[in-house]
């Protein structure tokens, strides 16, 4: 079933590519191996988010290289000296020596950041469902220790009190200035923070039965929304969801209508659906176990 049948893109075996009118870029959404080219103009840009006036301490900009080039590009959190908090749909790929981390960024530029990691391990949560978008969180580790100072520093990883925190703040890729819906330059591609509502799990399943249907939404997911005017995909994948009020990262975007549509789906402000968020406080066992993180 296609939620929204206008903006299909490709759909096979969950691993895709798209191509855009002044970029290029390939998101890997399963190892299965095939990829499919289209030359459907897509818009993977946040809708409705407030540009960011300077770079985010724990903001990491991963990309996926090949030649050099950057194919794909998504967002993670810097949880400890070398550790990366993503989303298994960002980091999915064939060769982790291809994926680098950029840190300190605010505008994304195919030039390397004075930041620039390299990647040495990733982990894929080893429940990940790459069909209903279950446990869509992962972790990369980078070759070397990152250098903290006042302007690079690991965000603190806490509980959602959903019987306190009404609203979250989601850090993606925005459209560019003039709203042009991703047909701008590539240097319209700035961090920046969108204000979602936060709705109850068994709110959103009711609201959204379709949906529900094909991915299941649970309570190891928050569910936002606002109605028409914010979107979130494509390259802001692993982008986290802040508490601000405790200023403690609680989610990481988790595009569950991916894996409704069983492929990638443009932003857009007339999309009407929630947006979801792997919620951390779940997994914080599985991470600390993981990285040895004293968190």
């Amino acid at each position: 079933m296609c939620l929204y049948k206008d903006t299909q893109i490709i759909s096979i075996c969950k691993s895709e590519t798209m191509k855009g009118t002044t970029f290029s870029f390939i998101l890997f959404a399963a190892t299965c191996g095939n990829l499919v080219y289209s030359d459907h103009v897509v818009r993977t840009r946040m809708i409705g988010g407030e540009p960011i006036g300077s770079p985010l301490p724990y903001i990491a900009g991963i990309k996926h290289l090949v030649k050099n080039i950057s194919v794909k590009f998504c967002l993670g959190s810097v949880i400890g000296s070398r550790w990366i908090l993503s989303s298994a749909l960002c980091l999915l790929t064939t060769d982790p020596k291809n994926v680098v981390v950029d840190l300190g960024v605010r505008i994304q530029s195919p030039n390397p950041s004075p930041n620039r990691y390299h990647t040495s391990k990733i982990i894929i949560h080893p429940n990940f469902n790459s069909t209903t978008g279950k446990n869509d969180i992962a972790l990369l580790q980078v070759s070397q220790s990152i250098k903290f100072t006042d302007s690079l520093s690991p965000v603190k990883l806490g509980h959602f009190r959903k019987e306190k925190v009404t609203e979250l703040t989601a850090i993606g890729w925005n459209d560019d200035v003039d709203h042009g819906l991703g047909h701008g330059k590539p240097e319209g591609y700035q961090l920046a923070r969108l204000k979602l509502t936060i709705i109850s799990i068994d709110e959103c399943q009711n609201k959204f039965p379709e949906l529900n249907d094909l991915v299941s939404l649970d309570e190891t997911q928050i569910c936002g929304y606002d109605g028409e005017g914010k979107d979130m995909c494509g390259v802001d994948y692993g982008g986290p969801a802040i508490d601000e009020q405790n200023k403690e990262q609680v989610g990481v975007f988790n595009d569950v209508i991916f894996y409704a549509n069983g492929h990638g789906h443009d932003c857009h402000p007339h999309h009407n659906h929630p947006l979801v968020f792997t919620k951390v406080e779940i997994y914080l066992s599985w991470i600390r176990e993981t990285t040895n993180l004293q968190l």
